[in-house]
């Protein structure tokens, strides 16, 4: 494995990622420091996989097998991509049902309370106060 970056002022903004697994080499471009469009490309012997977007929300996808078409596939809901899990923790609140969460997550048990307290004593509306648990449970997702 080899990292190939450019550094400017002692920041990383991008680089080549060459990785040698023995039987079949692979090379991974990115770029932090670019506003080119998103497309990343898996390719093989017999084909290609293209993902035209970012990869974690997979907006479009090519398969181009070797001599065929390329053909192309969007899964996504209209809905944006955390709408499940908005929908789950939206339930948890009305239903002040905590048990859900893994044992690990005590964190969010402790921030979901005091949301719970700080909505009282502030008197801050409901569903101000579900978005500032939302943000709270998305930054403990993120750091975690």
């Amino acid at each position: 494995m080899e990292y190939l970056p450019n550094v400017e002022r002692g920041v990383d903004t991008s680089g080549i990622l060459v990785l040698d697994y023995g039987h079949f080499k692979a090379v991974a471009i990115g770029a932090k420091d670019c506003s080119a469009e998103i497309r990343s490309t898996i390719q093989g012997d017999k084909g290609a996989i293209t993902i035209f977007g970012a990869t974690n929300t997979l907006p479009e996808i090519g398969v181009t097998l070797n001599g065929q078409k390329e053909r192309t596939v969007n899964l996504n809901s209209p809905q944006h991509r955390m709408y499940d899990e908005f929908v789950a923790f939206e339930k948890m609140v009305a239903t002040k049902d905590l048990t859900v969460l893994p044992s690990s997550w005590n964190i969010v048990v402790r921030l979901w309370k005091f949301w719970i307290k700080l909505r009282k004593l502030c008197n801050i509306p409901k569903k101000q106060a579900v978005v500032l648990a939302i943000a709270c449970f998305v930054l403990y997702s993120c750091w975690e």
